[in-house]
């Protein structure tokens, strides 16, 4: 059973076309393979930064053990000038969403990352690597992207970049399916009906 969003909770980001970029990252430190993916996911936003006319801020919010080795090993990373990098430990993730532009997700562990179909709910567009469940969340090039490699997912998180209208549609089409798909007045039913046939 997939997991379900309130999506009372959540109110629909007003994406605006600017001179600067926000991209969120939400994810936990407690495993080593999601530290990985936000080391690499790091890398990516860097080589990325490199060839981009505008200011990309990366904001990332998120705790854990792994937390601090991971700070440190981006840190040793070149960064470019037009790049900032904001860790925000543990704190409330629907705030940073009204004025986040792109949710980008990097992990080798998980299942039906519960940060993805929030950031899903406020209507960014996402971009995530090949994880889990998560192509039973997206549904790849419509309401959301699946990059398949390292270079595919520096192209997608460019092209989205670069074209405000694509991230307006994908942001719109990304709240819909949750709502279609995985809000609670969706599978509280399924819920139900499975308990009564346990009974």
């Amino acid at each position: 059973m997939p997991n379900a969003i309130n999506i009372a909770k959540f109110s629909e980001v007003n994406l605006t076309d600017r001179d600067y970029f926000n991209i969120l990252t939400i994810t936990k430190f407690w495993f080593p393979e999601k530290a990985r993916g936000l080391f690499e996911l790091a890398q990516l936003i860097f080589n990325l930064a490199k060839d981009f006319d505008k200011r990309i801020n990366w904001r990332i919010v998120g705790y854990g053990p792994l937390l601090e080795d991971v700070k440190k090993s981006v840190a040793l990373l070149e960064r470019p000038k037009n790049l900032s990098v904001q860790w925000f430990g543990y704190d409330t993730p629907q705030k940073y969403f009204s004025d986040s532009d792109i949710f980008a997700y990097f992990s080798y562990e998980d299942n039906m990352p519960i940060a993805i179909m929030e950031a899903m709910t406020s209507g960014l567009p996402v971009v995530t690597n090949k994880v889990g469940a998560v192509s039973e969340i997206i549904d790849s090039g419509h309401d959301g992207f699946i990059a398949l490699s390292h270079q595919d997912y520096q192209n997608i998180l460019l092209k989205l970049m670069s074209d405000f209208n694509l991230r307006k549609e994908i942001g719109r089409s990304a709240r819909q399916r949750i709502k279609n798909k995985f809000s609670w007045e969706v599978i509280l039913p399924d819920w139900i009906n499975m308990y009564k046939k346990l009974l």
